[in-house]
């Protein structure tokens, strides 16, 4: 195993990049997350939606390429440098694009530019590694400059035991707005999880994430709780690993606004609202 172990190091030392490429195809019966509704109804009076605000299918098509770089390493440290992109984009149904001509699928692409500086170390006193991250990104949002955004995350790796492992993480995000004047949002996060082998060598999992945004915007300020519970089976089915996870999320916007007849808008009281992702 010893021998394994230092063969494979000399390999990786080696052939320092590592590249992971995927695409997926498949059809979307929403791809501009308009209302499965035509028609909204404010104080008490039916107001009929634009075709584009209802949901349009189409079918949508997106590929990533991950590429990471090892700069250097030894038995105790680890540093790397990244570069991902990722693309999305779509194309409506003749259903759809004939309810609304006025726009296409590539309206609602997506598009990520991302660069990363990682730096993993070993200490004497702890079980597991420590890892220092710094992201830089851009992303536009059909075909127009989004946001971009700086990001740095300390996380550190626990090995309670042989077969459990735990995470703990903490980040600041700083994102501009450039779709709204350049507006600052400062994110928080920090995050925890546990993961547990069992002696068949399946892999259940749980993990928290809570997160606060504050921005000069009150439309951008808010505060999440995330919960999510895994199960990963060691066995392959049919050559594929497969993982079943749920999550919860709730989200509390510190500010909302109130429509009025006369056409003002007024604070009102933090909206709340809980997603379930399976």
């Amino acid at each position: 195993a010893d021998a394994v172990r230092q063969d494979f190091a000399r390999v990786r030392q080696a052939n320092p990049l590592t590249a992971r490429l995927s695409f997926s195809a498949a059809p979307n019966n929403n791809v501009n997350n308009g209302s499965s509704s035509d028609t909204v109804t404010l104080f008490n009076l039916p107001f009929i939606l634009s075709p584009d605000a209802r949901a349009l299918s189409g079918f949508e098509v997106s590929g990533s390429a991950d590429l990471r770089y090892r700069l250097a390493q030894s038995q105790d440290f680890a540093t790397d440098i990244g570069l991902l992109v990722y693309g999305r984009t779509f194309t409506l149904t003749p259903g759809a694009a004939a309810s609304a001509p006025d726009v296409s699928g590539s309206d609602y692409s997506f598009s990520v530019l991302e660069a990363l500086f990682s730096h993993s170390r070993n200490f004497a006193n702890l079980s597991g590694p420590t890892t220092l991250t710094f992201n830089f990104g851009k992303n536009w949002f059909g075909g127009d400059p989004y946001t971009q955004y700086g990001r740095i995350t300390l996380a550190q790796q626990l090995w309670v035991s042989n077969t459990r492992v735990a995470g703990l993480s903490a980040g600041l995000e700083r994102q501009i707005a450039l779709s709204k004047g350049d507006i600052q949002t400062d994110i928080f996060t920090q995050a925890g999880s546990l993961n547990q082998r069992l002696a068949n060598n399946d892999v259940i999992g749980a993990s928290m994430r809570l997160q606060q945004g504050q921005s000069d915007d009150p439309g951008s300020e808010s505060v999440s709780a995330h919960l999510g519970l895994s199960y990963g089976i060691a066995r392959p089915v049919l050559g594929m690993r497969i993982s079943l996870n749920v999550a919860a999320e709730k989200r509390d916007s510190t500010f909302q606004f109130m429509i009025s007849p006369g056409g003002m808008m007024s604070p009102g009281q933090p909206a709340q609202r809980l997603n379930w992702l399976i």
